[in-house]
């Protein structure tokens, strides 16, 4: 008799730890990315699919079991290609930009976003929509280029209390 009033509890409790190591197996990918862009001249992969941003991030993540399929409903964890080859400074708010997106919401109607700028979250299924149209977003590929020396030199002489790392001097 206990266990059939116990069962109810012990089914939600199981959904909630994997809604939980799902967020952050996502939030790790996020991650992973970030350290990809910094080994990459901060540029997305550029890749046609989710797969193939798979093997891009792998040598970042500590298991591939961060990809594993955690949603009782199925789908998984998909790379926003609109990013693709896009240098990491073009979106403006990254803050709103999807990088991962679970296809398939959970059973409670929201979905793992992991955001351009290294957050993770649940999207309520009234976000949701919000979350598509950026994914439809275009971004330029186009590669930004490192300043000229006269151009930090102009820099220096308009912003002198502002100092450039030695490193990054002509």
């Amino acid at each position: 008799m206990l266990s059939f009033l116990l069962a109810p509890v012990f089914v939600q409790t199981k959904a909630f730890e994997n809604q939980s190591k799902a967020l952050s197996n996502a939030k790790m990918i996020g991650i992973a990315t970030e350290m990809y862009l910094a080994d990459h001249k901060d540029r997305y992969p550029a890749v046609r699919d989710t797969e193939q941003f798979k093997k891009a991030v792998a040598p970042y993540l500590q298991s591939p079991k961060v990809w594993a399929v955690l949603n009782p409903k199925g789908g998984g964890l998909r790379f926003a290609l609109n990013l693709a080859g896009v240098n990491e400074a073009v979106p403006e708010i990254p803050g709103d930009i999807p990088l991962l997106y679970d296809t398939q919401p959970w059973p409670d109607g929201k979905r793992i976003v992991t955001f351009a700028d290294g957050h993770t979250d649940f999207v309520k299924s009234q976000d949701w929509p919000a979350i598509e149209r950026r994914l439809k977003t275009k971004y330029s590929r186009r590669i930004l280029k490192e300043p000229s020396a006269k151009e930090i030199r102009a820099f220096r002489q308009a912003h002198p209390a502002i100092r450039i790392a030695p490193s990054k001097l002509p």
